[in-house]
């Protein structure tokens, strides 16, 4: 059998970045001049400009920036992320050709035990023991399924059947494109912060994939993020 990949890692690459903090500001100018005449007067601090309009929630201009991420993730993780419909996505085909053998097993690190409720858990770290049940339950499954798969497609059985016996800590790979807009409502929900007006409990996974997507946005947008954390962290 094919020797298995177990990871812990969530990751995030950028593809392109288009846009900027002054972008954004171009855009906002777009309700009150030509297009031509915004190029002339191109330049200048967009700072107050870009704080007016997170702070009154217009966010049309910040829908004009723009990022194409390649991540890699547990499925499990991939079912949340689509949630957030305002991007596109192509992800790898399990159809078409053969997975890779990654498995996502969870660090040691990672909150284990629920002491809150469903809908507002309060994740805590578990004991040793209890992380080595996880973690060869995850092993043994991956195991069996993996075994499972190669012996249908052995028979020539179609990729798109023998999938089906892969569980959700499988890892896949996508391709996003979101715009800054739907971008900050991502951050909204998926990234847990002590200075958004809206408390969010994302799980652990899609969280680390969400603070790295922050970072893309601080770095080529620093402006637009420094307000975004300033107004509650709430989508404009």
């Amino acid at each position: 059998m094919t020797e298995l990949t177990m990871r812990s890692d969530i990751k995030v690459d950028l593809i392109d970045f288009m846009g900027s903090d002054e972008r954004a500001m171009q855009m906002a100018r777009v309700s009150l001049l030509e297009w031509d005449k915004i190029e002339e007067e191109s330049g200048g601090d967009p700072t107050r400009i870009l704080g007016s309009l997170m702070k009154g929630r217009h966010g049309v201009p910040f829908e004009h920036c723009v990022m194409t991420i390649a991540a890699e993730v547990p499925i499990s993780t991939a079912r949340q992320w689509v949630k957030h419909r305002m991007s596109s996505m192509n992800e790898k085909s399990g159809r078409y050709g053969k997975l890779l053998p990654h498995f996502y097993v969870p660090e040691p690190d990672r909150p284990m035990i629920n002491h809150g409720t469903k809908m507002h858990p309060k994740m805590v770290p578990g004991s040793y023991v209890q992380h080595q049940v996880v973690v060869n339950s995850n092993i043994e499954v991956a195991q069996a399924a993996w075994k499972a798969y190669e012996f249908q497609l052995k028979y020539d059985i179609a990729e798109e059947l023998a999938r089906n016996v892969l569980p959700v800590g499988l890892y896949t790979t996508f391709v996003w494109t979101v715009n800054m807009r739907s971008l900050m409502n991502f951050l909204e929900r998926r990234v847990e912060d002590d200075r958004s007006n809206v408390p969010s409990h994302p799980q652990w996974e899609i969280q680390l994939g969400a603070k790295q997507l922050e970072e893309i946005f601080r770095q080529h947008m620093p402006i637009s993020h420094a307000f975004f954390n300033e107004f509650g962290r709430v989508a404009p």
